[in-house]
């Protein structure tokens, strides 16, 4: 069966159910249960027997004399669908109209015992709840009609009604109290003669049969409809069933006279149907609601020949298809439509005939249950903001989409502790079947199942179409990074202790429920070393992954990682982590980033030791220059030239003999090498100089002298016993200058030209 057509018998309140009923009292709905006693003795269907001794009739010959049977008609067997079919009429009608008013749903039970004698009484139909169905064209029938005995004639013997009022207390449980809302009806059908009595005097019988079977009259109403053509027997015996039926005893030879019956019968048992004001099908206009799960159309003709139809808002002819169904009862039409196109519809008379009057039954709005989801393949937590949405389903758990022409307005209430959050409802990217709400919801710290209730408009005209429950699960379990307490934003951390560098620390600390927490490892399929996804970014294009993992000293919550050789640069870095896991059940449980800032810095020790260092490098490099300023200085001329001779007064030679005569060798100033490498301007002598006895020289300095035009050079000597040097000038040719003592001179030679 096609979806849609569940959804015809859940809106006309009967549910698809066959088995016999069996319930606890306290769970019976309102309802009545009818079961059918029906004669299918010899004397119904082929005439009772003349005299029971004739031979003929002992050996079962087919020549046995026999009365004329009493319903040569098989009125017993052919009425039972005459008397069902008004039946289900009712049943529907009853069922349309307690919908309509929103009454709980009844339950009709049917049952029929076909009886003769004790051995040959069966039961035909067990009692079955009354289920409309839809055959192949689309008609309401019933689940009972292909149940009913078919009209073949029947001989069961004997007419016992002792077996028939026995099967029909089993079938009824007449031994219990009829439920409250509940009624028990039994219709017989019988020539109303039993075996057993007599003809003459049958009271005793009908008196000791009444007795036996008190408890089942008392809880049934009783209906007893005589077939017996010729009255061979019924006008005998209707006087002893009109004790149990009193009123309910008719005798009917006519098939249309027994569905006239019933009509009655069923009427008084089920109980009627105000199905509200009919109007005139004369062309009249009437309007069907947008989202209407169904709309049932009823039609009462005046006289059999009367015919109408219905005309939807496309301008198209209602007839039985896909979304249509019908039924026909006496002088009624029925169309149960599922989900009706909206606008305006009109019910027109077809042919010329006495106009029939109609009138529309609306069901309930498509709403029937509403669905909160979260948005999004991210599951939603503690930790943040989160947005919800909402599907609507039908009686079949279809999607309602939005009609463009009539648009839906939404309120969506997510009841939070201590913060109630009311938000409006927008299509999910346009989509016409799903709604988001309209800004983000915020959770508590605490997580839990939160109520969520929706309401659904019209938009045009604010007519409430729905209003629906369900919640939202915000799983308490799965922990928020709650602070990353180590490096905390902003920190400034030493990277060495004295000389050594340190290591980068890190904690992260999760929580659950608000609280410092670890989770449980049932919480994600991953070990919890691996939920959390850190790193460092730095100075240089630096990056490094960190591994953190749950605390060893098991603190709560507490996730601890360290990268055990970072780089030796001063500076500012960011620590990030994240969490990505899968939870037990196999969904993606994700946080986004957080980070903090934090500068490493030098050490006291190291930044002392690496200014002392650069201090010592700065003079270092101030010497360096100075020697080699010293050096190019005493390297480069102008050099001192010519040369110097010592010389010693003679005061012991020959008369007329030089005064003076020179001891030692000439001194060279150009020919003295600074380091036995390289020529200077400033020589300074310390070997091979003059010593006597009162002359000791320790040192001699040599430079270059220039006076105005005049070159020379500039001799300082210093004395062994003298603290101070004698400077002496030389810019002239055999330049003389006496030492201290006045015994002993120098001489310069100037350099020739």
């Amino acid at each position: 069966m096609k979806r849609w057509l569940v959804f015809v018998w859940i809106a006309i309140l009967v549910s698809v159910l066959t088995a016999p009923i069996s319930h606890a009292q306290d769970e019976i709905p309102p309802g009545v249960d009818m079961v059918f006693i029906v004669d299918q003795s010899g004397s119904m269907n082929y005439g009772a027997i003349i005299r029971s001794d004739d031979p003929r009739c002992i050996a079962g010959q087919s020549d046995c004399p026999r009365l004329p049977p009493t319903d040569p008609d098989e009125l017993a067997i052919g009425g039972l669908q005459d008397a069902f079919n008004p039946i289900v009429n009712q049943i529907f009608r009853r069922s349309l109209e307690r919908d309509r008013v929103g009454l709980v749903k009844e339950d009709h039970n049917f049952g029929v015992i076909l009886f003769g004698s004790d051995a040959a009484t069966t039961v035909a139909v067990p009692l079955t709840r009354v289920d409309n169905q839809l055959d192949e064209d689309n008609n309401i029938t019933s689940n009972v009609d292909r149940l009913l005995p078919s009209k073949a004639a029947r001989n069961l013997g004997d007419t016992d009604f002792d077996v028939a009022f026995r099967e029909a207390c089993a079938m009824l449980t007449c031994n219990i109290s009829v439920p409250d809302g509940r009624k028990r009806v039994i219709v017989i059908f019988t020539d109303g003669q039993p075996s057993g009595a007599n003809r003459s005097d049958p009271a005793p019988y009908y008196q000791a049969l009444f007795s036996r079977h008190q408890r089942l009259l008392d809880t049934a109403t009783i209906w007893v409809i005589g077939l017996d053509r010729q009255d061979e027997f019924w006008s005998a015996n209707r006087p002893f069933w009109e004790q149990i039926a009193p009123g309910q005893t008719f005798r009917v030879t006519n098939p249309q006279d027994i569905s006239a019956k019933f009509r009655e019968i069923s009427s008084l048992s089920i109980g009627e149907a105000d199905f509200g004001e009919f109007r005139n099908c004369d062309n009249s206009e009437f309007m069907v609601e947008p989202y209407l799960e169904t709309l049932t159309l009823v039609l009462e003709y005046p006289n059999p020949d009367s015919k109408a139809r219905f005309i939807d808002s496309s301008g198209t002819e209602i007839t039985r298809k896909e979304n249509v169904s019908r039924r026909a009862g006496f002088q009624t039409e029925y169309y149960v439509i599922s989900k009706p196109l909206p606008g305006t519809w009109r019910c027109e008379i077809v042919g010329e005939s006495v106009v029939p009057r109609f009138t529309e039954l609306k069901g309930a709005f498509q709403f029937a249950e509403v669905r909160v989801e979260e948005t999004g393949d991210l599951l939603a937590s503690t930790c943040r903001d989160f947005q919800l949405a909402v599907r609507y389903l039908d009686q079949n758990s279809d999607r309602i989409a939005e009609l463009p022409e009539y648009p839906l307005q939404h309120t969506l209430t997510v009841s939070i502790p201590d913060n109630i959050q009311v938000r409006s409802l927008i299509r999910d990217n346009g989509s016409l079947d799903r709604w988001v709400t309209d800004g983000p919801l915020s959770p508590d710290t605490v997580g839990g199942d939160y109520p969520v209730a929706v309401t659904v408009q019209l938009a045009s005209t604010g007519n409430q179409l729905f209003a629906g429950a369900d919640s939202i699960r915000i799983d308490p379990n799965l922990p928020c990074i709650g602070a990353i307490a180590i490096p905390q934003q902003g920190a400034r951390i030493s990277m060495h202790q004295m000389l050594s560098l340190l290591p980068m620390r890190f904690e992260v600390v999760l929580t659950q429920g608000g609280q410092p927490s670890t989770p449980s490892s049932s919480v994600f399929r991953e070990p919890l070393e691996d939920i959390l996804i850190a790193e460092v970014t730095g100075l240089r294009n630096y990056q490094e992954k960190v591994r953190l993992i749950p605390d060893p000293d098991k603190r709560p919550g507490v996730f601890v990682g360290q990268i055990d050789t970072p780089p030796e640069v001063a500076g500012a870095y960011t620590f990030t982590v994240a969490l990505k896991a899968t939870t037990s059940n196999g969904s993606i449980y994700v946080l986004p980033p957080q980070e903090t800032t934090f500068t490493r810095v030098v050490g006291a020790f190291v930044q002392g030791w690496e200014i002392g260092s650069r201090v010592a490098g700065g003079l270092g490099m101030l010497l360096l220059v100075a020697a080699i300023g010293f050096f190019a200085y005493h390297v480069t001329p102008p050099y001192p030239r010519g040369s110097l001779q010592f010389q010693r007064r003679n005061t012991g030679g020959l008369a007329g003999g030089p005064d003076w005569e020179s001891f030692g060798g000439a001194i060279y100033p150009a020919r003295q090498k600074w380091f036995g490498l390289f020529r200077t301007r400033s020589v300074t002598i310390k070997k091979g100089l003059p010593r006597t006895d009162d002359l000791k020289i320790r040192r001699m300095k040599i430079v270059n002298l220039t006076a105005g035009k005049a070159q020379g050079v500039r001799v300082e000597i210093l004395v062994k016993g003298s603290k101070t040097t004698q400077r002496l000038d030389f810019t002239r040719d055999r330049q003389t200058h006496l030492l201290p003592g006045g015994k002993y001179r120098l001489v310069y030679e100037a350099p020739s030209k």
